[in-house]
C-alpha cells in the first residue's frame, strides 16, 4: 500500500517542502482508497504544518484508529494539542507514545519537555536522565537536562551540562544560546556574551541570541551596546516583542523617555503580560478629549508600581472627565487618598460604568511624559490621621532613637529579586549603628529576625494593609529599603528615603545619579560592581551614624 503512486509522490513533495502538492497528492490517495494509517498519520503532521490544527488532529486520530500501535501518531497528536493549548491531552498522547516505542528519543524528549513546561521539574530532570542514558549523543536531551536544572536553581550542574553536550556538537546555536542564558542568570556577563556571540556566528539570524546579548550588555551598563544589540534582534525578527519591549526599557534606563515609552507599550505582546491584559469593551484612552466621559484608571502591575503611577491621577482628572481608579485591594484604603479620583474600586469588585480605560503605566506615553516634566510633587499619598496615632502609640514603648524603617529583600518570586534583595547577614554591621531603633517593615521572609538579638522591632504582623504601613512609616525618621513597593511608597509619602540599588538597577532609577526625579526626598546607593553590597552598606552605616549624631531628622 505505501508503493502506490499518489502516497509516493506525495511523500516527496513533503520531503521537499511544497506542501500544497503534497496535500493533494495525500487527498488523492484517499480519493483512491488507501485506508492507511500511515497516510492518516503524514496529512496530519502536513496540515500542522500548515496551521490547519482542527484538520491535523482529526486525521491523527483517524491514524490512531485505524491503528492503535501508531506511536508516531501519538506523539504527531501530542504535537498538535500543545500547540492548541491542551497540554493535559498533550500529556497522555506523549506518554502513550513513550509507551508503546521506548526507542525514540524524539519521544523522551517530548515528554520531558511538557513537563518542564507544566512544572513538575523533578519528574522532568529524571526523565531526561533517563533519556540520556539511552541516547548519550543525543545533544537535544542533554540540553533538555539542562534547562530543568537552570529552572530547579542547580546552575552550575546546568552549565555543565550545556557544555558537555555542546562538546559532543559545537555547532548548535541553541546549545550555545540556552548555555548563555543560564551565564546571565549567574551575572557571569563576560561568559554569557561570548556564548550569545557564539550562537549568532553559527545562526547570523538569531534574533532571541541578539536580545539576550543587548540584555547582557544592559546588565553590564553599556546602555549604546544594549541598544545596537536590540534593534538588531528587531530587525531580524520585526514580531519578537521582547526586542521592542527590551530596546524600549534601554532606552527609559538611558533618560530617553519619548523611545522608552514606544517600547513600553509593547509589553502587550509578551506572553508574560497576557495575564494582566484586561479585555474591556470600551478602548484604551489615547488622549482624546474626557469632557463628559468616565475614564477607568486601572493598576496592572506590582504594587510598586502602583504607587509610582498613581500620581498621574489627578493630571488626568484635570482634563475634565471623570476618573474612576481600580487598584489592588491593600491599596484601595491608602488610594482614597489620592487627589482626583471620584471612586476608587479594589480589584475583583464590580465596576460602574465607564468610557475609556488605560492602565496607569500607560498614562506617562499618553501624556509625553519626559525626564524633565516627571510630576513629581510629593506627597501624594497621604496615611489616615487616625492610624498615625495609633502607630505612634504603639511605637512609644520601644523608646527614643532615631527611628528607621528597613526592608532588606523583596518578592522572591520577583524575576529579578536575585539582584535586587541583601542577605540578612550582610546587615548586622548597619544593625549594630548607636542610637538608631530599627523596625522591621519587611513582610514575608522574616523568621531569620527570630535568631538575632539586634535591636530590631517587628511589627509587621499587626499592618494589614498598605494603610497601615503608611501610617507607620509617618513615625519614622527614615526608611531603608531595596527596589521594593516600600520604597516608593516612602517617597510618595514624601519622607525621607535610602534606596539600595543593584548595578544594573531597574529603569526608573536611571544610572549615574544620586537622586531620584520621581521622588524628591529619596537617595540613591548605589552597587560599584555587580553584587557588592559590602560597599553600599558600608557608605549607608557612615550616613546613617553621621545622621543619628545630630539633632536633625
Amino acid at each position: 500500500m505505501r508503493r502506490h503512486p499518489f502516497l509516493q509522490q506525495a511523500q516527496c513533495y513533503h520531503t521537499l517542502g511544497k506542501l500544497e502538492e503534497a496535500e493533494a497528492c495525500y487527498r488523492m490517495a484517499l480519493e483512491a482508497g488507501l485506508d492507511d494509517s500511515g497516510l492518516f498519520n503524514d496529512l496530519g503532521v502536513l496540515l500542522r504544518k500548515k496551521g490547519d490544527l482542527k484538520g491535523a488532529a482529526s486525521f491523527l486520530r483517524k491514524a490512531i484508529e485505524k491503528d492503535p500501535q501508531n506511536a508516531k501518531a501519538y506523539h504527531n497528536l501530542g504535537n498538535v494539542l500543545n500547540d492548541q493549548g491542551k497540554k493535559e491531552g498533550a500529556w497522555r498522547c506523549y506518554q502513550k507514545a513513550l509507551e508503546l516505542d521506548g526507542s525514540e528519543g524524539e519521544f523522551f524528549k517530548a515528554v520531558g519537555n511538557l513537563l518542564r513546561e507544566l512544572g513538575r521539574r523533578e519528574e522532568a530532570l529524571s526523565l531526561f536522565e533517563e533519556a540520556q542514558k539511552r541516547f548519550p549523543e543525543d545533544p537535544e536531551i542533554s540540553f533538555g537536562k539542562g534547562a530543568v536544572l537552570k529552572d530547579l536553581g542547580r546552575l552550575e550542574e546546568s552549565v555543565a551540562c550545556y557544555e558537555e553536550a555542546l562538546a559532543k556538537n559545537p555547532d548548535l546555536a541553541e546549545g550555545h544560546y540556552n548555555l548563555g542564558n543560564v551565564f546571565l542568570k549567574m551575572n557571569r556577563l563576560d561568559e554569557a556574551e561570548r556564548s550569545f556571540w557564539a550562537a549568532i556566528q553559527k545562526k547570523p539570524d538569531f534574533a532571541e541570541a541578539y536580545n539576550n546579548l543587548g540584555s547582557t550588555y544592559k546588565e553590564k551598563n553599556d546602555l549604546p551596546a544594549a541598544i545596537r544589540m536590540f534593534r538588531r534582534a528587531a530587525e531580524v525578527k520585526g514580531d519578537l516583542p521582547e526586542a521592542r519591549w527590551n530596546l524600549g526599557l534601554a532606552h527609559l534606563l538611558a533618560g530617553d523617555f519619548p523611545a522608552g515609552w514606544e517600547g513600553y507599550e509593547r509589553r502587550w505582546d509578551k506572553a508574560d503580560y497576557k495575564k494582566y491584559r484586561r479585555d474591556f469593551k470600551q478602548p484604551q484612552w489615547k488622549g482624546e478629549d474626557l469632557q463628559g466621559k468616565t475614564i477607568l484608571l486601572h493598576a496592572e502591575q506590582g504594587f510598586g508600581d502602583a504607587i509610582q503611577f498613581v500620581r498621574y491621577l489627578p493630571l488626568v482628572a484635570a482634563l475634565n472627565g471623570r476618573v474612576v481608579l481600580e487598584c489592588p485591594g491593600p491599596l484601595k484604603a491608602l488610594f482614597a487618598s489620592v487627589a482626583g479620583a471620584e471612586a476608587v474600586i479594589g480589584r475583583g469588585e464590580p465596576l460602574p460604568a465607564f468610557d475609556l480605560h488605560c492602565p496607569l503605566m500607560s498614562i506617562p506615553a499618553v501624556l509625553r511624559t519626559e525626564l524633565l516634566t516627571i510630576p513629581n510633587r510629593v506627597p501624594y499619598l497621604f496615611p489616615d490621621s487616625i492610624l498615625v496615632g495609633k502607630w505612634r502609640e504603639r511605637m512609644k514603648a520601644f523608646g527614643e532613637g532615631l527611628r528607621v524603617g528597613l526592608v532588606w529583600a523583596g518578592n522572591p518570586e520577583h524575576l529579578n529579586d536575585h539582584n535586587r534583595s541583601i542577605p540578612f547577614d550582610l546587615l548586622s554591621p548597619l544593625l549594630e549603628t548607636r542610637g538608631v531603633l530599627f523596625f522591621s517593615l519587611q513582610i514575608g521572609r522574616r523568621p531569620v529576625i527570630e535568631e538575632r538579638t539586634f535591636p530590631f522591632v517587628d511589627l509587621t504582623d499587626e499592618i494589614r494593609d498598605f494603610s497601615d504601613t503608611a501610617a507607620l512609616m509617618e513615625n519614622l525618621d527614615l526608611v531603608i529599603a531595596v527596589d521594593t513597593a516600600v520604597a516608593h511608597l516612602a517617597g510618595a509619602l514624601a519622607k525621607r528615603v535610602w534606596t539600595l540599588l543593584p548595578f544594573s538597577p531597574d529603569w526608573r532609577w536611571l544610572l549615574d545619579r544620586e537622586d531620584s526625579p520621581w521622588y524628591p526626598t529619596m537617595r540613591l546607593y548605589r552597587q560599584p560592581t555587580a553584587g557588592n553590597w559590602q560597599v553600599v552598606l558600608a557608605k549607608v552605616k557612615a550616613d546613617l551614624e553621621a545622621l543619628a549624631s545630630t539633632a536633625e531628622v
